[in-house]
């Protein structure tokens, strides 16, 4: 199972998919919920999404999978794999961080409106690159850059 990060959606794995389709793994690669062609309210937090994806694999008929993440989808997996681990027989993880960077405009807008900052990270992406970019330029006034990239 793929897992793409918050901004993202399952095409973010496609060529991924395609590869490992083509050496014979069967691939589930989901749309996280309010992602993509995801229908459904957005779950809330890493630990419910976690719960989510075990319930995913039911509905698959998979009874335990190699779960791969990126990012957030990262933070799912390897909290889904603590919590389930006889579902899970492997982890990937990429681009993980725990705590994960988050920009304080963007918390601001989901502690107040949830539903609003998933939309905005999902239709306008080009915004939330902005506010990293800037939120990078001026955190690195004041520490160096090398430190930023690494958390």
């Amino acid at each position: 199972m793929l897992l793409h990060g918050a901004t993202h959606d399952r095409d973010a794995w496609q060529q991924v998919a395609r590869g490992l389709t083509a050496a014979g793994c069967a691939v589930l690669v989901p749309d996280l919920p309010a992602h993509g062609l995801s229908s459904g309210p957005a779950l809330r937090s890493v630990e419910v999404l976690a719960d989510w994806v075990p319930a995913l694999l039911d509905v698959a008929g998979v009874r335990e999978a190699i779960l791969v993440g990126h990012s957030m989808g990262s933070l799912v997996t390897l909290e889904c794999a603590a919590r389930y681990p006889q579902r899970v027989s492997g982890l990937v993880l990429l681009g993980t961080s725990a705590p994960m960077l988050m920009l304080d405009t963007l918390i601001a807008r989901a502690e107040a409106n949830p539903d609003s900052a998933i939309r905005m990270m999902n239709e306008k992406p080009q915004a939330v690159v902005k506010m990293i970019l800037k939120f990078l330029a001026v955190s690195t006034v004041s520490s160096p850059r090398r430190n930023v990239l690494d958390q």
